[in-house]
């Protein structure tokens, strides 16, 4: 009886830790997910918030050559202080929603043209200082902010407004850089990131622009990367461009192509870019959707999330 009793309670203790560590492994996995879908969604949170931001001072500084504004390109909601424009200085104050209702933006950015004599010159060089530039997604609620200091050169030549003109570049090549960008999240958490950002613009087959986006960073034996530095974990992940990122104007500047691969610790994600809602890659219309995956115990795993 007695040695009845204590076999059950050996099978009893047995099955109660393998309960328990396949509840831990669940667990697990299911912690993973939610850093994986966090540090994904961060990512393409801030390159949209912060690509619409860059465009804006492109624009501004491609206002018919620092002399007057050509009211077609200015930001809408936003104010321009152009009283050091002798000095190639200029501030625009974000203060409302985008011209496309997408987001809403507050916050100021100082633009200095710091190399060249006008911003269309090859090897021009403008610093842009962001003082509490908050970018909310007006669709999802969630917003960052972005304060620190990225500079702007202009690789090719030329003004994205004059693509398709004599005497413009077919491809005009812009570099974006920063070792000091702070990003504060929804969440309140705050963390510094590096940027290295290659933006290509051409004109499609319609006339609508297109964008190709490549990495050109290097840190600690890794290439092609975009962003570095920390994640809202402050844990240390690396997000290098594996393939070109390609969007267009038409589709709304949504990626319709392209992989990246975030770093993150021991985790390695995939994100492919320009799907639809079952993760199938989108060859006509537009994407809706991107893809992201890891290995996992038991097999590759993946999740489907909206732009």
């Amino acid at each position: 009886m007695k040695k009845s009793y204590l076999i059950l309670a050996a099978v009893t203790l047995l099955t109660g830790m393998t309960l328990l560590n396949s509840c831990k492994k669940d667990e697990s996995e299911a912690d993973t997910t939610t850093l994986n879908k966090e540090q994904s969604t961060d990512g393409e949170d801030v390159a949209a918030s912060s690509d619409m931001v860059d465009d804006e001072i492109d624009n501004v500084m491609s206002l018919s050559s620092l002399k007057s504004f050509d009211a077609t390109l200015l930001p809408c909601n936003a104010t321009i202080d152009s009283t050091l424009k002798a000095q190639k200085k200029f501030t625009v104050t974000f203060n409302g929603e985008n011209c496309n209702g997408t987001r809403f933006r507050t916050g100021k950015v100082e633009i200095t043209l710091t190399n060249g004599t006008r911003w269309a010159d090859q090897g021009a060089v403008l610093t842009a200082k962001y003082t509490d530039v908050k970018i909310k997604h007006i669709a999802s609620g969630k917003y960052v902010i972005l304060n620190g200091t990225k500079t702007h050169t202009n690789v090719s030549g030329g003004l994205v407004k004059n693509l398709g003109s004599v005497g413009t570049p077919t491809t005009i090549v812009r570099k974006i850089q920063s070792n000091d960008m702070n990003i504060t999240f929804t969440n309140g958490t705050s963390r510094s990131w590096n940027i290295a950002r290659q933006r290509s613009f051409t004109k499609g087959t319609s006339g609508s622009l297109v964008i190709t986006v490549t990495g050109f960073g290097e840190a600690n034996g890794k290439t092609n990367l975009v962003e570095w530095g920390t994640n809202r974990r402050d844990s240390e992940f690396y997000t290098q461009i594996q393939n070109p990122v390609v969007m267009s104007q038409a589709c709304d500047y949504k990626p319709s192509s392209g992989v990246k691969i975030h770093y993150v610790g021991l985790r390695t994600v995939t994100v492919t870019l320009g799907t639809d809602a079952n993760g199938v890659p989108v060859t006509e219309g537009c994407a809706t959707h991107y893809k992201i995956s890891w290995n996992a115990v038991g097999g590759d795993k993946t999740v489907i999330l909206p732009y």
